[in-house]
């Protein structure tokens, strides 16, 4: 359907969006504990929180009910169709993707890993929760009397 070159672009994409994905979650929660203690209201927007957590749940469940990013299985797929061995022939932007995602450790590692910092995450949602009433302000939302 596509040549061997846009499977490839295309692997190289969804190995640079796994990277960004992976970047958005570990540096929200930084930013978020930042925020929390020089008191910045951005790190209490509803948004930004919602989608952060949202993000970090989608991979806790993932690694509960063990399932495999689908990210890593678009990225395999692309890299087969572009004739790319899994794993070992990539371009450089690849490579550095994928260098910075995978890692050989053994499974409970990532199981620790992405359940120990979902669980950082869902404690600060409790600890240093949104700031809904500022929310519903900004919108115009109010309290029905």
């Amino acid at each position: 359907m596509f040549s061997a070159d846009t499977y490839a672009f295309l692997a190289d994409l969804a190995s640079i969006l796994h990277v960004s994905y992976i970047a958005a979650v570990i540096l929200g929660q930084m930013a978020i504990i930042i925020g929390f203690v020089l008191r910045k209201p951005f790190a209490r927007e509803v948004w930004f929180r919602s989608v952060h957590l949202f993000m970090m749940l989608v991979v806790a469940f993932q690694e509960l009910f063990g399932r495999r990013c689908p990210l890593t299985d678009i990225e395999n797929y692309f890299n087969l169709m572009a004739g790319r061995e899994v794993d070992t022939d990539y371009t450089f932007l690849g490579r550095l993707a994928t260098e910075l995602t995978y890692y050989a450790f053994p499974d409970w590692v990532f199981t620790l890993i992405y359940l120990g910092f979902g669980a950082i995450v869902l404690s600060t949602m409790i600890l240093y929760p949104p700031d809904v009433e500022r929310f519903n302000e900004a919108h115009g939302y109010s309290k029905q009397p």
